[in-house]
């Protein structure tokens, strides 16, 4: 529980020091990219420090291009 409290802490310093200069900047679509992958990040970290089994992104590009690597592989053979 304290790695969560101390993701949540370091990702709000993060906004603290960012989010200011975006809105001096009048950078609106940053702020709003900037968000969700803060977001996301913080809420992978928080899944990993409580021991959730995440997906790796890797897995899937596999499952993808399996079929095509093996009917490559056996056109080869």
């Amino acid at each position: 529980m304290v790695a969560v409290l101390g993701l949540l802490v370091v990702a709000a310093l993060v906004v603290m020091i960012e989010v200011p200069s975006l809105l001096k900047n009048g950078q609106r679509k940053e702020i709003w990219i900037f968000s969700f992958l803060l977001v996301l990040g913080v809420g992978i970290s928080i899944a990993h420090s409580l021991h959730v089994k995440v997906p790796n992104p890797l897995d899937w590009i596999i499952q993808l291009y399996r079929p095509a690597s093996e009917m490559l592989d056996n056109a080869l053979k």
